[in-house]
């Protein structure tokens, strides 16, 4: 599946697709050529674990904000690509574009193929709200879940203190 719209239903579900998406995008040529290429050349010989966590996450939120442009789904409408659609569309044009959900998807994808522990983050900025936006956390021991959000960059610390209700999905 490469683009699949999803009219007319919860986030949650849309949550849910997307940890399916994160885990079949995981394991394509795209995603795991792509996740290897990115870290390949980090120097991270002398680090320990949790610095070389650190470094692919880093990695792979770099690539993702300066490869994939956040623009909004048309309204009424939620359409989520996968990882290897945004991943090809990047190989292809040199950029890919999609929102919040897509970015989560392909976020997600690279760590979990690069064996970081994810879960997709739902939230609402209003009290008792529906949810209005969606990002990848990944798992780091010692630190615990740290925010992997290109998508609301350079607001991203905004963007945290603003959140009003929260549901995870850890994939």
């Amino acid at each position: 599946m490469q683009r699949e719209e999803v009219q007319n239903i919860v986030p949650v579900m849309t949550a849910k697709k997307i940890a399916e998406m994160i885990k079949t995008g995981s394991r394509t040529t795209e995603i795991l050529t792509g996740s290897r290429d990115l870290v390949r050349y980090l120097s991270d010989s002398n680090l320990y674990p949790i610095q070389a966590k650190l470094s692919e996450i880093g990695a792979v939120y770099d690539y993702v904000l300066k490869s994939v442009r956040y623009t909004s789904d048309p309204s009424g409408v939620e359409y989520v690509s996968s990882p290897s659609r945004i991943q090809s569309s990047i190989n292809k044009l040199g950029k890919a574009a999609g929102d919040c959900d897509d970015i989560a998807c392909i976020v997600g994808a690279y760590l979990y193929s690069l064996g970081h522990r994810v879960r997709i983050v739902l939230v609402s900025f209003i009290p008792n709200g529906e949810f209005q936006h969606v990002f990848i956390e990944s798992y780091v021991k010692n630190l615990g879940w740290l925010t992997v959000d290109p998508s609301t960059y350079p607001h991203t610390k905004k963007m945290l203190s603003q959140i009003k209700r929260t549901q995870f999905f850890e994939v």
